[in-house]
């Protein structure tokens, strides 16, 4: 949070662009949200039920009772939600790109001034470097721990507040039932957040080095030619080139193993679901005959739709605020 207090002072202008790139997460959300009720509607409607849902009794109020035409009104429905999702999301991303860009000009103008106001002490103490790579690379930092924060805490808070409301008014025990992973997968996450931050700021550490050796080599070729000291140069650049490699590779080793541990996780919490889920819709419909009264083959559909996105905001690597360059980290 405090460096998140810290970055938003280079966003104080962007407060209009902020506002309206919210306003686009929350409906584009719901659109996404709502992708899986066409699909739930056409099982149960297939199944000779209708559903006890808003959505459902809004979508039958509108459309013909005809098999084909509600066949083309699901279509229709899915085709304006999924159009809905991705023009926000267009416009979301080129916002959202134009705030961030903003925002690291104004970080690397106060960088380099500072820089500029600092003495030559310090200049002569300090590898130029790793200025040059703090002001060029590490500057980009402002566009991440920002954008992390909207996307962690917006669109995610968004997020479970949507579907917990609709599969809570749906089956709350069957909720309940979908949730019951998700203090581990919370914990998991926490657990190497503290990982990947350590291994991406020795990465980074790692890299800075780089940086500072192909400057003082550009800088001192003619006296390495001079001395005859290129299979020096040679040899402590390959030493930092290796040392870089096997620093990424060290924070993508712990990367896949915690999307492996989140894989399993959500897979166990998956048969959980669809056990449960499916016990029920044998209950009520083929031992109790309840009919639309009873939990439908369409609410399963829509439970199960909602489980990826619902675990969605615990899968985030909570406290990490870095940006691996070329990470193995999903989309």
């Amino acid at each position: 949070m405090r460096l998140i207090r810290r970055a938003l002072h280079y966003y104080r202008e962007e407060t209009g662009r902020i506002i309206l790139l919210l306003v686009m997460i929350a409906v584009g959300t719901g659109s996404l949200i709502l992708q899986v009720f066409p699909l739930a509607i056409l099982v149960d409607y297939f199944a000779g039920l209708r559903g006890t849902g808003w959505v459902s009794r809004i979508f039958f109020h509108l459309t013909p009772d005809h098999p084909v035409a509600v066949v083309i009104g699901i279509a229709l429905f899915y085709l304006i939600l999924k159009l809905l999702e991705e023009v926000l999301r267009m416009f979301q991303t080129l916002l959202s790109i134009r705030i961030g860009y903003s925002a690291l000009m104004r970080v690397r103008c106060d960088l380099f001034r500072k820089l500029q106001e600092l003495s030559l002490a310090y200049h002569r103490s300090q590898p130029q470097g790793d200025a040059i790579y703090r002001l060029s690379w590490d500057t980009y930092g402002i566009q991440t721990v920002v954008q992390g924060f909207i996307q962690s805490v917006v669109v995610n808070s968004l997020t479970l507040v949507y579907m917990a409301v609709i599969m809570f008014a749906n089956n709350w025990r069957l909720t309940l039932v979908a949730l019951a992973v998700a203090p581990l997968l919370y914990w998991t996450t926490k657990l190497y957040a503290r990982v990947l931050q350590a291994k991406a700021t020795e990465a980074k550490e790692v890299e800075s080095q780089l940086t500072t050796t192909i400057q003082r080599s550009s800088a001192t070729i003619g006296l390495v030619q001079a001395f005859n000291r290129e299979k020096d140069e040679y040899q402590r650049f390959h030493t930092n080139v290796t040392n870089s490699v096997a620093a990424y590779l060290r924070l993508h080793w712990q990367e896949v193993l915690f999307w492996l541990m989140v894989g399993v996780i959500l897979a166990v919490g998956a048969s959980a679901l669809l056990g449960y889920g499916g016990y029920l819709v044998y209950q009520d419909q083929m031992v109790l005959k309840k009919g639309d009264a009873g939990f439908t083959p369409g609410q399963l559909t829509i439970f199960f739709g909602f489980l990826m996105q619902l675990y969605g905001p615990f899968e985030e690597p909570v406290g990490i605020g870095f940006d691996a360059g070329y990470g193995c980290g999903r989309v």
